[in-house]
Order: structure tokens, then sequence, then C-alpha cells
């Protein structure tokens, strides 16, 4: 009887290891996932754009997303490029979707102003890229070799 009792707490012990791993697997999992993927709100938060606009880069193919128990999240790496895009522009063929040449918003503002609101709520990549160009007063468009000089 004790032989049974002492095999049947091993085998307690046993299941409550694995529980424990699949808990860990299940949390590390949901982590990554967050690190990679985005929902809807932050994309329209980070990028300032309207459900109409999301939808409609979602539906041209320029934003892919996946779609989990009816809500779409998007890729991280897929939204700094096109946040890069928008404020450094780029050359065309530089991505899949990259038609023709497209000015970004610091060539748009060479020898005025650009206001950037929130940029604590952007990606570091981003940031650091926006502080180089304000200090060295250059960039390099996406896809490009050329440097480009602005005052901003």
């Amino acid at each position: 009887m004790n032989e049974l009792f002492n095999s049947i707490l091993i085998l307690t012990n046993d299941v409550k290891e694995v529980k424990a791993c699949l808990k860990k697997l299940e949390k590390t999992r949901t982590e990554v996932f967050k690190q990679n993927w985005i929902d809807g709100q932050d994309v329209m938060f980070a990028l300032n754009i309207s459900q109409r606009t999301l939808q409609s880069l979602r539906d041209n193919g320029t934003l892919p997303y996946s779609r989990i128990n009816g809500k779409f999240y998007y890729k991280v790496s897929d939204i700094e490029a096109l946040l890069e895009s928008n404020l450094f522009g780029h050359e065309k063929g530089a991505f899949s979707g990259a038609i023709k040449d497209a000015k970004g918003l610091f060539l748009q503002a060479h020898g005025g102003t650009i206001f950037l609101d929130e940029i604590g709520d952007m990606p570091l990549s981003i940031q650091a890229k926006i502080l180089r160009g304000i200090q060295e007063r250059q960039f390099r468009p996406i896809g490009s070799e050329k440097l480009i000089e602005v005052n901003v």
C-alpha cells in the first residue's frame, strides 16, 4: 500500500512539473508574439492614421496582417518599414509595392520645420534615425545609396 501511495505522489509531482513547463512555454510564446506583433489600435496610434486608412493599407497588400479571433495584428517590422518610408522616402523597387520614388516628410520639410509628435511612442530604431537626420542634417531614403542633405 505504501508503494502505491509513493508512486501516486511521484506521478503527481511529475504532472505538476509538466504543467509548470507548459505554462512557462505558453507565457514565452505570448511574450514573443506581443514583441513581434501589435494590434490595429496601436498601429493607428503609431502612424497617426484613421481606421479607414489602415483598412486600405491592409486591403491593398501594403501592410500584411494576421487575423486571430476576429482581431487584426500587424508585424512590428512592417510598421517600422512603413513609418521609415513615410519619414525618409524610398526609391522605386526598394521593397514590394514601391512602384515609384517617394519623398519622405524630411525632404518635404526641407528649409522649413517638421513637427514630430510623440517620438517616444515610435520604435527605437526609427527614433535613432530621426535623431541622426536632425543632428547630421542628412538621411538615406530606403533603397538608396546616396545621402540627402536637408535643413529641417
